[in-house]
């Protein structure tokens, strides 16, 4: 009977908490981000669609700080610090922007390695691109370690790529399950680099991703 009593007491205090953390995200995308969108929405050219902002405001926006990111928090023992919620932000912010260069975009391949690796070298070609560059140009500057931001976001852009071999009807079971596994997996530890302790691999407390154990 213990167990369940406890998980009874648990819970509650669990669901607080996860209220309280979206509220204060909400305050901080009204005060920080709404203003970028704002700016961004009279001169758009057609390729930030509703869904985008849908995505920022509601969704990837609210959702990577304010769910992912205080869970990284709790399981490293201290706060978020008012950059890394910028980073963990942004980060959510171009997740959909992001997923667009390959769904609706189509971009070549070398374009959006060029975006990745040397943002502040291009000039957007698109509405889209403009608004993925202001996020993540806020990433890059505001966190520890932007040269494993970059990292990781290629081995996601790696992962989107691989993806589009699920389209193929005869591809195997098992290989549907890695590409899911490598790009969830690989998105996480995406969304971890907001974060200025970095991960260390078989590390002591522990976050289990993609087969791993690694310290927060």
């Amino acid at each position: 009977m213990g167990k369940p009593i406890n998980n009874a007491i648990k819970l509650p205090i669990i669901f607080i908490k996860l209220l309280a953390d979206l509220r204060r995200q909400k305050r901080f995308m009204r005060l920080h981000i709404e203003p970028i969108i704002k700016l961004a929405a009279p001169s758009n050219d057609s390729t930030l669609s509703d869904k985008d902002f849908i995505k920022i405001n509601r969704y990837y926006g609210l959702a990577v700080p304010a769910i992912l990111g205080e869970s990284f928090c709790v399981l490293r023992g201290s706060s978020m610090t008012y950059s890394e919620r910028w980073v963990s932000t942004c980060q959510g912010a171009i997740t959909g922007l992001f997923d667009d260069f390959f769904d609706d975009l189509k971009l070549p391949e070398e374009q959006i390695v060029r975006l990745v690796n040397n943002p502040e070298g291009i000039v957007p070609s698109s509405s889209n691109e403009k608004l993925f560059l202001e996020f993540y140009k806020i990433v890059l500057q505001k966190a520890a370690f932007p040269n494993s931001i970059k990292k990781q976001l290629m081995l996601v852009h790696k992962a989107q790529v691989a993806s589009v071999e699920q389209e193929d009807p005869k591809i195997d079971a098992s290989r549907i399950w890695e590409i899911t596994r490598l790009k969830g997996g690989d998105s996480v530890l995406f969304y971890r680099t907001a974060f200025d302790n970095l991960p260390v691999e078989g590390g002591g407390g522990c976050f289990i991703s993609v087969g791993f154990c690694y310290a927060t």
